[in-house]
């Protein structure tokens, strides 16, 4: 992590922050320490050139990681090798984050403060207060929402917007592809381009909660399921009239029709949807409706989901043309050309700078 031409010795150094989030201050090795009521201790794990990197910067953000790896199961063992990866990660993100924010103030390169308004505005719009949107959208170094201010996350904003000024001015616009390489790219990259089977799905949904269901035992959740599958079945009523009357499902809206992302249009495709209700939907023809599908007990998770569903349409297997992607080809190779470029910017960055990084990871 050290530039070739210098090679101290690591350091073991301990700095006061003020909890305001004032410039870091070193202590003098020789002499006690004294904290105030205003005061913590932070360690400095990195430098780079005049700047420096703290523990707390980083180990709030691996935390986090490890939290939701360990409540997925992760083993003792994968969580020490998930700390060691994201804690390398993290810092090495935070030594390019310095040095992006080094060149725009030696360049001149300052954020458009007008895109600056514009994303807090938009962010204010979607949350229900400040609070909301801090709690929400703060880094998790920055400790909780309760402590921090709408100028904390405008700081953030700022130091972003500079950053992509920053990569804009150096890496330069995409070029122009010409349309014979657009029509070399697909020639070659054919197989790339082809739609897998996809469907359009309803479902309803009966969930069992012993602690909070209107049924009294899994076999009611079961028997009301199966009436009201009957009840489609016979025609008395519609799927999207049952589903909005009596659904537990998130899509009854849109009259049971499954909705996986806001882009998808409702198309599902094989290893996107739950195991089991994905094999019974490709298997049935449209119009037609499921059997009962009581999804497999997760260990030590009470609830119980019970489904039908019904095919809405299904889309057999093809070769997208050439007019189709052609669009979608331009932007995957001015993206590569332009991560390219980028990842180019940040090597030479940390060619040029002095960093060291001191001390290892989570203990």
């Amino acid at each position: 992590m050290t530039n070739a031409r210098h090679k101290p010795k690591r350091l073991a150094v301990v700095i006061l922050v003020l909890c305001c989030g004032s410039v870091p201050v070193l202590a003098e090795p020789d002499k006690p320490v004294t904290v105030g009521p205003m005061l913590k201790l932070d360690e400095i794990i990195g430098i780079v050139n005049d700047r420096i990197i703290t523990r707390g910067e980083i180990q709030p953000i691996v935390e986090e990681i490890l939290l939701a790896a360990k409540e997925q199961g992760a083993s003792p063992e994968q969580l020490r090798e998930l700390r060691r990866q994201h804690w390398q990660r993290a810092f090495d993100q935070q030594v390019e984050k310095l040095l992006l924010l080094e060149a725009g103030e030696r360049e001149n390169i300052r954020p458009n403060e007008d895109l600056v308004q514009q994303v807090l505005a938009e962010q204010l719009q979607r949350f229900e207060s400040e609070q909301d949107l801090l709690r929400n959208q703060l880094p998790p170094r920055l400790g909780p929402a309760e402590d921090a201010t709408i100028a904390d996350y405008t700081k953030i904003v700022r130091e972003q917007q500079q950053i992509r000024e920053v990569i804009g001015r150096k890496i330069g616009p995409p070029r122009f592809i010409t349309p014979k390489e657009l029509a070399r790219h697909y020639k070659r990259y054919k197989d790339r381009y082809v739609l897998p089977e996809r469907v359009k799905v309803r479902q309803f949904l009966v969930r069992f909660d012993p602690e909070k269901s209107k049924y009294p035992e899994y076999a009611d959740a079961v028997e009301a399921a199966t009436r009201h599958l009957e009840a489609v079945r016979r025609g008395t009523k519609t799927f999207a009239q049952i589903n909005q009357a009596h659904s537990d499902g998130p899509y009854t809206e849109f009259g049971g029709l499954v909705q996986l992302t806001e882009t998808s249009e409702g198309w599902i495709r094989a290893g996107q949807w739950h195991k089991q209700l994905e094999q019974a939907a490709f298997a049935l023809e449209a119009g037609k409706v499921s059997d009962l599908i009581e999804l497999e007990p997760i260990p030590g998770d009470p609830v119980r989901e019970i489904y039908f569903i019904q095919l809405e349409t299904k889309e057999a297997e093809r070769q997208q043309t050439f007019k189709e992607v052609q669009d979608n080809i331009r932007m995957e190779i001015r993206a590569k050309e332009q991560a390219e470029k980028e990842r180019k910017l940040r090597d030479e960055l940390r060619k040029n700078a002095y960093i060291l990084q001191v001390g290892g990871t989570i203990e």
